[in-house]
């Protein structure tokens, strides 16, 4: 590309409110194609967006484009500034992943602000909001009516409308969530310098994308994307660690071919060591000619120990409570993770929880005197509490599955489906868990896939369920022990 190019601009209008108050009072004379980078994402990746742009300047005037008043070694002062930023569609292509590093660093605008100027969007008086809510909630026909409705007063051309719906259409199209791995940021030459190590890194992250979904070991979307971050994970942490002399191995079908393999096959077996008792198996992940290599410091005796019964949850010493089921401590020592432990307690959203994410209400008069005479709790204490709010759960999860299903069929389900719900109902509690009617009939009929995408817990943030971060995290975990295993035939 030769010509000139339009600057990179902070949205700073003196005459405007402020930023934080994100009132869209800015006339922008924006092109199509152009990128807002919104508020929040400013304040929280400014300073990698600030980069990103810089060395798109830079890279753009090496290409021969005229970027008046840029010279090289300048600096772009006007990004230290707050607000929304600007990016012209002409810079994009110089910006590291385009498009969709941007959309990525955007992710904390999704909801509020922020994106790509579509066609004819720049005429109208900054309507952003709008287009992204639709972006996050296409169910919803109210966001379509008000952005129809602004569109109307600013062009009444029907085949703008036509293009705008196909738009809306394609942008809301749910995808599975794919959490990329970032780049290795030392252990070989090349990955000492930010731009070739992630131009290499992308490259291998798509080849391994299509390994991942290839005939040999395709078992659908959501086990899909997590061997294929398990196995980015993986050679991130070899070469991190222990380097590689070749880097052209990254990019070899067949060293890739058996990365993921050798990555499943540990995946599986750490399943199978966490399901008798014994905890993660922690591998260390080297370099090998032909693919990764996996050591097990402590060995793997609870795995293949010769002439001895395998051990189980139900080895254990027996609780002394009415109604437990031994098999339900693997559903124990996944909430004690995710939960972790509060001895005193910790305010969570609209209520107070202690111990392994206990409710405290004012039927908890033993704790509540226990805190009035040391002001905290043991882990025994708190382990405790655990079990009898599972058997809670328990109760929950049969009472709003028999009413999904109009069935009693609860307690005939298999062993994971019981702990998909009890977990479910011990995380929302029975009124919030009541609302995921799709997880019931999905698990009734047997639809992994569907189980693992109707199973994610969302937040209602300033009137809008949202998928969070940390929901993401909790999700992660869930899968991996309750579903993805499960759906690989384990």
């Amino acid at each position: 590309m030769v010509g000139f190019m339009r600057q990179p601009q902070m949205i700073n209008d003196p005459n405007a409110a402020p930023a934080a108050m994100r009132a869209d009072d800015v006339d922008l004379q924006a092109q199509e194609g152009d990128f807002i980078v919104g508020y929040p994402a400013m304040q929280q990746n400014g300073p990698r967006v600030r980069s990103l742009v810089e060395r798109a300047m830079l890279r753009a005037k090496d290409a021969g484009v005229k970027t008046k008043g840029y010279k090289h070694g300048d600096k772009v002062d006007i990004l230290v500034h707050n607000g929304e930023m600007q990016i012209p569609q002409e810079l994009v292509p110089y910006v590291d992943g385009g498009y969709a590093e941007l959309k990525k660093l955007n992710k904390p605008s999704k909801y509020d602000e922020g994106d790509v100027v579509l066609p004819r969007q720049s005429i109208i008086n900054r309507p952003s909001n709008t287009w992204d809510s639709m972006a996050g909630a296409n169910e919803d026909e109210k966001f379509f009516k008000t952005a129809t409705k602004k569109m109307a007063g600013a062009n009444e051309d029907e085949k703008f409308f036509k293009t705008a719906t196909k738009k809306i259409e394609e942008i809301t199209k749910e995808k599975p969530h794919l959490d990329l791995i970032s780049a290795p940021t030392h252990g070989a030459i090349e990955f000492e310098d930010e731009y070739i190590g992630k131009k290499l890194w992308n490259q291998t992250t798509e080849k391994v994308k299509k390994i991942v979904n290839s005939e040999a070991f395709n078992k659908g979307a959501y086990v899909n994307n997590m061997m294929h971050q398990e196995t980015m994970t993986n050679l991130k942490n070899a070469i991190e660690k222990y380097g590689v002399d070749d880097t052209d191995t990254l990019l070899d079908t067949s060293f890739l071919y058996n990365a993921v393999a050798g990555t499943e096959t540990n995946f599986l077996m750490d399943k199978v060591n966490f399901a008798t008792g014994n905890g993660r198996l922690n591998a260390d992940v080297r370099f090998k000619d032909n693919g990764l290599e996996f050591i097990y410091q402590n060995g793997t005796p609870h795995l293949f120990g010769a002439n001895e019964k395998a051990k189980q949850y139900y080895d254990r010493p027996e609780r002394n409570l009415p109604g437990w089921d031994n098999t339900y401590e693997q559903l124990a020592d996944f909430l004690i993770g995710v939960e972790g432990f509060d001895s005193v307690p910790r305010r969570d959203g609209n209520q107070w929880v202690i111990g392994h994410g206990h409710k405290i209400t004012e039927q908890d008069t033993e704790l509540l005197e226990m805190l009035k005479q040391n002001g905290s709790i043991t882990e025994d204490y708190a382990n405790e509490l655990l079990a009898a709010d599972i058997l809670i759960a328990q109760d929950d999860a049969r009472a709003n599955y028999n009413k999904h299903t109009k069935s009693k069929t609860f307690d005939d389900l298999d062993y994971n489906s019981k702990m998909i719900l009890m977990e479910k109902n011990y995380h929302l509690g029975r009124n919030r868990a009541s609302k995921y009617e799709n997880l019931s009939m999905a698990i009734q009929s047997g639809d992994w896939a569907a189980i693992a995408e109707e199973s994610k817990a969302k937040q209602r943030i300033s009137g809008k369920l949202e998928f969070t971060d940390g929901m993401q995290k909790r999700h992660n975990e869930f899968l991996k022990y309750f579903v993805t295993p499960y759906s690989m035939g384990v």
